[in-house]
């Protein structure tokens, strides 16, 4: 025994102890454990080192290249819905009749007096030839009339008429103008 109490050899050198052993084996081993932690750590941190991959070179876009020009540009908006007419004016023709042109486009702007449609004139030309006829008849019945009252007045003093034909005749020239001027109104 040495002079420690420790059990040992003679010639000085120490030797561990069995607890000693122990406790030193323990630190062997967190020691290699620690070492081995620490070398475990650095593979992973290499291994997971992540490097996009090589990307092939892209050759540059061909670009057609214009010069800006300077203009006036209109701003506008759009908008969704219904427009209505502030005023509307139903067009129709005064007399009924074909239609030989059409002098507008729909929805175009139109003036007061503008001529909007032809309607074909000859069915309006007879009628209107037919008064003109019409009146000419009434003139040539009203020469009669006044022929007659001219001839029933110089016959009367003579005899040769009676009262009643030259009444007759002055009624028929009355007539015969009422039916002028009604004529004439027509045309």
């Amino acid at each position: 025994m040495s002079s420690d109490g420790r059990l040992g050899r003679q010639d000085g050198q120490h030797y561990p102890t069995m607890d000693e052993e122990i406790v030193d084996m323990k630190a062997q081993d967190h020691f290699l454990m620690f070492s081995v932690l620490i070398g475990t750590f650095c593979l992973a941190l290499l291994g997971c080192k992540h490097e996009p991959p090589a990307v092939a070179a892209v050759p540059p876009p061909v670009v057609t290249v214009s010069q800006p020009i300077e203009r006036e540009v209109t701003d506008y908006n759009e908008y969704t819905g219904r427009t209505a007419a502030v005023e509307a004016v139903e067009v129709r023709a005064r007399v009924s009749g074909y239609l030989v042109k059409v002098n507008f486009r729909e929805g175009s702007v139109v003036k007061k007096g503008d001529l909007l449609f032809q309607i074909d004139p000859r069915p309006f030309q007879a009628v209107f030839d037919e008064a003109k006829g019409q009146v000419a008849q009434l003139e040539a019945r009203l020469a009669r009339a006044e022929a007659d009252v001219a001839r029933d007045e110089r016959l009367l003093p003579k005899g040769a008429a009676s009262q009643k034909d030259l009444d007759t005749a002055i009624a028929d020239r009355g007539e015969a103008r009422a039916g002028i001027q009604s004529a004439r109104a027509a045309v």
